[in-house]
């Protein structure tokens, strides 16, 4: 243990003359009056071992550390503290017995550092004292003001306390490390994708050259193939068709002989039909035929024109039926808003009367409060009320206290009993060890050796279970990243997808849109879906292209006409589309362009929007010259009707002069798509794929590490079964061979300490019962002066007072919203739709009333065609009876002679038919044998050719052509790409190799950093923990009543919160440390650098009047305190406190003359 022999103090502040003290190693007290420079020599001690903060020290800078001189005595011109510490142990890596640091000071500020005689600088005096784990800002050291520090400390600086004590910032060097590493695997790959794309481009040229030569190769056999085939089969085909054109030509020619012979006999019968009918007609004609011929005609035509107007009156007469049932509907529903329209009004009007009423009555009572208060005086039996409160809290505390005492003291007897019980069996195995080694040493030798095997699989074990635990704790953070990203990438999609769901309201849109495919690729989609913007200017672009932006973009006018033929055929509403091919607008000018140079202007709207080049025209189409700009006053002052303009709010200055605009819902149509939440949403995706990495890279260690643990339980079990097999043996329990001397001497420790223990817990409980009997006593004091300034009908006048003005607010609150909820209703929804209905109504009104006059038009037709018709049929009947015989005759004949006709023109035909087929045949047959020379001449050109048995003529002729275009549309070819392509995709694959080797080596480096935040968390909460539990131990022994705990601001992410202290002294709530007396802050704030001293013990301790905030009772407690710590350290104290000074062992007073300190010490 690293202990202070002395210091030695010259010329430093108060310490004139060189003055010697000599420390004990065990409790140190330095006391003395106020000013006497007691606090001088804790200074001293800072400045020697290296603080640099001068006013750390109580001095504006390093020169007023040097004494002064006083009143009459003379400056010095120079200081030096001087520290020796014990080195027996050799803990500093010095080769002797003690180390002196000396620190000196001149008058100009500066610092000499010396270590053992030795100059150094004041960073190898860090080192030493390090080695030495002497850290000069530590925790261990505790001047004046540093525990009103702490309470004032905000909770962040607290929470760093704890990292500072877990030493944390080993992993954040390592995250750092891990961050440099990340960013320069970052800088590969992105180096790397850069090359790929460049390399990526060229192998894609490269490509299209080495295929084009493929295929013209391919194609040109192909082409070869298939044409000596085709022409194989023509000449085939030629010759087989030649023979039959040749007997074709000899059958039409018999034919035609055999149908001349008949046709001139059927002429002869059908001339003498013919006469006779001539002379029927005559006879017809001349008593009236024509006139029949009119009446039948005109008696035709008023059938149909009457079952044509009767359907339509049936039709109109529906149509009515439906118009009257629609007006009866939006009646009822008119006199449903207007009833609701007066409701709201009389319920508007009790509302606002009702909030008059109320505002009156919570002024009267907010006065009524303030005078009841002023004239009966109640504050004051209110703070007498606080401090019995306090009081109680107190006492409560102590009682607690007394309670925790009583239940260590049971805890240390019932440890007192076990180790005594452990003692006597420890000293019977050590006897039978001894007699089991003497016969049978080689056994107990192997099975010790068992037991360290054993020892060192647990150990290894235990070591894979923490690292399992880790990989737990890493895979739990990055599935809870990862839980993160997907649920803010299923926001960015449903943001981007809402486009699509607005569609749905639009059954023409929708219909086209859903069946792209029946138009063969020529439905690209809407103005909308084709166009990204970025999020400030997505209002204004929507605004600039109103029901533009659901226009469909097609590639020509066909598909335009094919879609709204679609539409029409199956009734599914209307659609406005944008023929590429057609469609006209205008390029911006010079002129345009001026407009851009005003105030407040951003861009043309055509500017700011994100598109394929191929829609540029249907672009420019919608937004023409229409320009974006700040507000309504950049209009005004551009001028309106200047040019087209649209604010950023969606207001809208048309050219003409009209203006538009007012408050705008939140969207609800399909808009343009936002480019940044698209930008956004490809981050989140590629973010959620390196975590994937992460996940499965941990997910695979510790697969590894749950196998290795597998192996060490199946090994640990047999080393076990075999230690069992040889103790039996041996007949030894597991516990014997652990039995030893050193063991007793430690049991033996512990029985004294616990000894100890109990004799001072008992003397606590007596000093404890002493102050509840005072506190008790001064509560009962202050109860009485309570009742004589309460009175109970006051205040229970004051809680009825301060009730009613709460119901009065909330009432104003609440009516106040439901007037307003009743405006907007009114406003929106009420009065535009009895609007809408209104003009419905007249509609139906103007219909009704024409078809009304339809229907009587058309009736008057009906009955005058149904007079005419009766006439017509009464005049054919007649007509048709007087010459009914020569009709009779007229038709046979006519029907013989038309007979005849067609037999002749039928036979004709025939004949005109063999006679084409002749000549057809006759040219086809000299076709076929030219051609079949040229056949046979080209055939010879493809010789070696492969010639294909199982593909049709048209099939040939189909794919020759195919493979003749395909070869016509390809340019030169460079055929040396064929040789060059290969090597070029040999060095395209390796750099791909090589950036998926740089993603892994980034997923490494990710699941690094995810391990080291989790191993940081996880040390930092062992840490936090531990302290906590020091704490609230240590809290319990300066406490007799309460309880405090340490809590995490953010327990889950410790780092990104602070560290508050929580106190219960009383009652059952629990308190902020700011919340506490002077002595109950000093007292907690004490808890809670012992538990930081106890989780990381120092070898001395300097306290500089920690006590000073504290009363007598507590002041004992703090001594008992540090007593019990001094066992265990070095304390030097600095205080005036009798309680501090009784418990020390060694005194050293401080006294001042003239200006100057002197020290006088005591030993007890």
């Amino acid at each position: 243990m690293t202990v202070i022999n002395r210091i030695t103090i010259y010329g430093f502040k108060s310490f004139a003359h060189k003055t010697d003290i000599l420390f004990d190693g065990k409790y140190n007290c330095i006391l003395g009056p106020n000013g006497s420079g007691k606090s001088n020599v804790g200074d001293a001690l800072c400045f020697v071992l290296g603080r640099l903060s001068a006013k750390s020290l109580r001095a504006e800078k390093a020169a007023n550390l040097i004494f002064n001189g006083g009143k009459d005595k003379k400056p010095a011109s120079g200081a030096y503290v001087e520290i020796a510490f014990d080195n027996k142990s050799r803990i500093f890596p010095l080769n002797a017995e003690e180390v002196v640091v000396t620190r000196a000071v001149t008058k100009n500020g500066n610092s000499v550092y010396k270590v053992n005689g030795s100059k150094k600088t004041r960073t190898e005096i860090l080192d030493l004292l390090s080695s030495a784990k002497i850290n000069p800002e530590g925790y261990n050291i505790i001047l004046q003001g540093d525990i009103t520090s702490f309470v004032d400390m905000n909770p962040v600086d607290r929470r760093k306390i704890i990292e500072e004590i877990s030493d944390v910032s080993i992993y954040e060097d390592k995250k750092h490390k891990a961050m440099l590493e990340l960013q320069k695997v970052d800088e590969k790959l992105n180096n790397a994708e850069i090359i790929l794309a460049e390399r990526k481009t060229y192998l894609k040229e490269l490509k299209k050259d080495r295929d084009q030569a493929l295929k013209f190769k391919e194609l040109k056999d192909h082409i070869d193939s298939h044409k000596a085939t085709y022409l194989h089969q023509q000449i085939k085909e030629r010759e087989s068709v030649k023979e039959k054109y040749d007997l074709e030509i000899a059958q039409h020619e018999a034919k035609i002989k055999a149908w001349e012979e008949k046709t001139e006999a059927l002429r002869k019968t059908a001339e003498e039909h013919k006469g006779k009918i001539v002379k029927i007609n005559q006879e017809i004609e001349q008593k009236g035929e024509k006139e029949q011929v009119k009446v039948h005609r005109q008696l035709e035509d008023l059938k149909v024109s009457l079952a044509e107007e009767r359907t339509r009156v049936s039709a109109l007469k529906d149509e009515i039926n439906k118009i009257g049932q629609r007006k009866d509907q939006f009646s009822v529903e008119i006199r449903d808003l207007e009833d609701k329209t007066f409701s709201q009004s009389r319920q508007q009007q009790e509302l606002q009367q009702n909030i008059n009423k109320k505002q009156k009555e919570l002024q009267e009572l907010e006065k009524s409060v303030l005078q009841f208060k002023k004239k009966n005086k109640i504050e004051s039996s209110q703070e007498l009320e606080k401090e019995i409160e306090l009081k109680e809290q107190v006492i409560e505390k102590k009682q607690e206290e007394i309670q925790l005492v009583r239940q260590k003291q049971q805890e240390l007897l019932r440890e007192k009993d076990q180790i005594e019980y452990q003692l006597a069996g420890l000293e019977e195995r050590i006897k039978k060890v001894k007699e089991v080694e003497k016969e049978d040493k080689q056994q107990i030798e192997l099975l010790q050796k068992h037991k360290n095997d054993f020892k060192t699989a647990t150990l290894k074990l235990n070591k894979c279970l923490e690292l399992d635990s880790g990989y737990a704790s890493q895979l739990g953070n990055a599935r809870r990243k990862m839980v993160e990203l997907q649920a803010k990438q299923a926001q960015l999609n449903a943001k981007t997808l809402s486009y699509q769901a607005n569609l749905a309201t639009d059954l023409a849109l929708r219909s086209i849109l859903d069946n792209r495919k029946k138009f063969k690729g020529g439905v690209h989609g809407t103005i909308a879906e084709l166009g990204q913007a970025d999020k400030k200017y997505t209002r204004a672009l929507e605004a600039s292209a109103g029901a533009r932006m659901n226009n469909i973009v097609v590639e020509d006018d066909k598909t335009a006409a094919d879609c709204i033929a679609y539409l029409k055929e199956n009734k599914l509403g209307s659609a406005s589309f944008i023929p590429l091919n057609k469609i006209k607008y205008h390029d911006l000018t010079a002129e345009d362009q001026a407009v851009l140079k005003k105030p407040g202007v951003h861009n043309f709207a055509f500017n700011l929007i994100t598109f394929k080049p191929q829609f540029k025209k249907a672009f420019a189409y919608v937004f023409g010259k229409t320009a974006i700009v700040e507000d309504l006053d950049a209009v005004r002052k551009i001028g309106v009707g200047t040019a087209r303009m649209v604010t950023l709010d969606g207001s809208l200055a048309e050219e003409s002069g009209v203006m538009r605009g007012g408050f705008f819902a939140k969207r609800i149509s399909a808009g343009f798509k936002e480019k940044d939440t698209l930008d956004e949403l490809e981050l989140s995706e590629k973010e959620l794929g390196e975590w994937q990495g992460v996940l499965v890279n941990v997910e695979q260690k510790r697969e590894a590490n749950l196998q290795e643990i597998s192996a060490l339980r199946t090994g640990k079990a047999e080393l076990e079964a075999e230690m069992i097999k040889l103790e039996k043996t041996l007949h030894l329990s597991s516990q014997d061979l652990d039995a030893s001397a050193d063991l007793n001497k430690e049991l033996r420790g512990r029985l004294q300490k616990v000894d100890d223990s109990l004799a001072a817990v008992q003397k606590n409980v007596s000093s404890i019962n002493k102050e509840l009997a005072d506190l008790k006593t001064s509560k009962q004091e202050l109860r009485s002066e309570v009742s004589q300034l309460r009175d109970p009908r006051l205040l229970a006048q004051l809680s009825a007072f301060e009730e009613s003005r709460q119901k009065c607010r909330e009432d104003i609150l609440r009516s106040e919203s439901d007037l307003k909820n009743m405006l907007l209703q009114a406003e929106q929804v009420i009065a535009p739709e009895k609007e809408k209905i209104k003009e419905i109504l007249k509609q139906h009104d103007k219909e009704e009333q024409r078809f009304t006059a339809e229907i009587n038009r058309l009736s008057s037709s009906i009955k005058t065609k149904e007079r005419e018709l009766e006439v017509k049929e009464k005049e054919s009947k007649e007509f048709y009876s007087t010459y009914k015989e020569l009709f009779v005759i007229r038709e046979k004949l006519s029907a013989d002679a038309g007979k005849a006709e067609n037999e002749i023109e039928s036979f004709r035909d025939k004949m005109r038919e063999h006679e084409r087929e002749i000549n057809l045949v006759s040219l086809k047959n000299a076709e076929v044998k030219a051609k079949l020379a040229g056949l046979q001449e080209e055939f010879g050109r493809y010789n070696g050719a492969k010639i294909f048995s199982n593909k049709t003529a048209e099939e040939l002729k189909h794919e020759i052509a195919k493979f003749e275009v395909m070869l016509g549309q390809m340019s030169a070819v460079n055929m040396k790409a064929l040789e060059v392509y290969e090597q070029v995709e040999l060095e395209f694959n390796k750099l791909i190799e090589k950036k998926d080797s740089l993603g892994k080596e980034k997923t490494d480096v990710l699941t690094l950093m995810n391990e080291i935040e989790s191993k940081k968390k996880e040390h930092f909460m062992k840490t936090f923990s531990k302290a906590d539990d020091n704490f609230q131990k240590i809290f319990s022994s300066l406490f007799t009543k309460g309880k405090a705990y340490l809590e995490l601001e953010n327990f889950n992410s410790p780092f990104e919160g602070g560290l508050s202290v929580k106190v219960k002294l009383t009652g059952n709530r629990f308190m902020d440390i700011k919340s506490l007396s002077g002595g109950e802050k000093t007292l907690t704030a004490l808890s809670f650098i012992f538990a930081i001293q106890e989780y990381q013990p120092a070898s001395f301790y300097v306290l500089d009047e920690i006590d000073a905030a504290l009363d007598k009772q507590n002041s004992d407690v703090l001594a008992k305190l540090i007593r019990s710590y001094a066992d265990r350290a070095q304390y030097i104290v600095i205080s005036h406190n009798d309680a501090i000074i009784s418990e020390a062992d060694t005194l050293f007073g401080v006294s001042m003359k003239d200006g100057v300190s002197k020290i006088t010490s005591l030993k007890i």
